[in-house]
């Protein structure tokens, strides 16, 4: 089977589930309180949303990775707005974003939240969940 003719049969995907992986630099001076702020909103988040299923953050130096997954778009679109609301502005002073690329099939409503960060979207083409 041709790439192109594997691209041509894209399944629509096997769950509702969205996620993606954020990449940040971290400016140099700001790596404690970086890593201070992340664990704050990953507790929050934790706490306040029950459809985030996963969100981590993984860094080597200045290099940080945000990977999360959500359960549905309800759960995606709730998170973005309260990171916005209340995490956005202090952590984008602490580092500069890269590359968002999203998996999944996101809504337009999503695509518009996170149009500043000129995502890369991805779509399914096969794969399973297990619960």
């Amino acid at each position: 089977m041709t790439p192109a003719r594997l691209i041509s049969e894209r399944v629509p995907a096997v769950s509702t589930e969205i996620s993606w992986i954020l990449e940040v630099t971290v400016k140099p001076d700001a790596l404690d309180e970086f890593g201070a702020l992340v664990r704050e909103a990953v507790a929050d988040d934790q706490a306040a949303e029950p459809g985030s299923q996963i969100i981590e953050c993984f860094i080597d130096g200045q290099d940080a990775h945000f990977y999360e997954r959500y359960r549905d778009m309800a759960a995606a679109l709730t998170h973005l707005q309260r990171f916005v609301e209340n995490y956005a502005t202090r952590l984008f002073a602490l580092c500069t974003p890269g590359q968002l690329t999203v998996y999944g099939e996101p809504s337009d409503e999503l695509k518009a939240g996170l149009a500043a960060f000129s995502p890369r979207y991805l779509g399914p083409v096969a794969g399973f969940a297990r619960s």
